[in-house]
C-alpha cells in the first residue's frame, strides 16, 4: 500500500487482472489509502504488504477493481472468490546444482500442507538437492499448526526454540513459556542453516521483507 494505492508486486498468469492487461507495477484505485495504513498492525517490514492485503481481501463472491499503469491508462475488472488448493499454494521446482526453489504463499489450515511438505521433500531428495530454497515472501500466514508441522520437518532432536506469551483473555500477557519442537514423525531434514541473498544467516538476523517475489515458472 502505497499513499497513491495498492501497487500490484505479482499478476498471476491466467488471472481476471492479468486477462484485463494489468500488470506488475500497476495500482489498485483505493479511496482513502491513508485509512489502510494507519488502521494496519503489522511489523515496519511487513505494514505496507499487509495494509494493502486487508484492502483487497475477498468479502464476497467477486469483487470489482480498477487500476492504472504509469501512464495514467486504466482498467477496470472483477475478481471472482476461488478457494485455494495445495498445488497453488505450495509450489517447487527443481533447478540446477542439486537446488530445490519453494513458493510457499500461506499456512492455510484447510489444505493437506503436511501431505505436501511430504512430498516436497521426498521429490528433493530423489532430485538430490543439496540446498532447498524456501521462499515465503507474500505468505499471508495461516494456521500455526501447519507452520508448525512445517518448521518440525527441520529438526533433528527436541529443541527449545525460544518462548512464547499467550494472551490471558482481560486484554494481557501471561508470563513467557518455553517454545519447544519435535522432530516430524513422517519425513524430515536432519540439519539445516538458512540465509538469505546476502549470506545473513536468518536464525541469528531474523527475515527482513527485502522485495517482491516474481511471477512463479514451473
Amino acid at each position: 500500500m502505497t499513499p497513491a494505492g495498492a501497487e500490484l508486486t505479482r499478476v498471476p498468469d491466467g488471472s481476471a487482472a492479468h486477462e484485463a492487461a494489468v500488470r506488475t507495477g500497476w495500482v489498485i484505485d483505493v479511496a482513502n489509502p491513508a485509512r489502510w495504513l494507519t488502521t494496519c498492525g503489522a511489523t515496519p517490514q511487513q505494514h505496507a504488504q499487509v495494509a494493502a492485503r486487508n484492502f483487497m481481501a475477498m468479502t464476497g463472491p467477486q469483487r470489482e477493481f480498477t487500476a492504472r499503469d504509469h501512464c495514467g491508462n486504466h482498467t477496470r475488472w472483477n475478481e471472482i472468490a476461488i478457494a485455494p488448493t495445495l498445488d497453488s499454494t505450495l509450489r517447487w521446482r527443481h533447478l540446477d546444482r542439486r537446488r530445490t526453489y519453494v513458493q510457499l504463499d500461506s499456512f492455510d489450515g484447510s489444505l493437506d500442507l503436511a501431505t505436501g511438505y511430504d512430498t516436497l521433500l521426498t521429490e528433493a531428495h530423489a532430485h538430490h538437492s543439496q540446498l532447498l530454497i524456501l521462499d515465503l515472501r507474500g505468505n499471508t500466514g495461516g494456521a500455526l499448526t501447519s507452520a508448525t508441522a512445517l518448521r518440525d520437518r527441520f529438526l533433528h532432536a527436541h529443541t527449545q526454540l525460544g518462548s512464547i506469551a499467550f494472551t490471558t483473555g482481560t486484554g494481557q500477557l501471561a508470563d513467557p513459556v518455553p517454545l519447544t519442537g519435535d522432530p516430524s514423525p513422517s519425513l524430515s531434514i536432519s540439519t539445516a542453516l538458512t540465509y538469505d541473498r546476502n549470506h545473513r544467516c536468518i536464525e541469528l538476523n531474523g527475515l527482513p521483507v527485502d522485495g517482491p517475489a516474481t511471477a512463479f515458472a514451473r
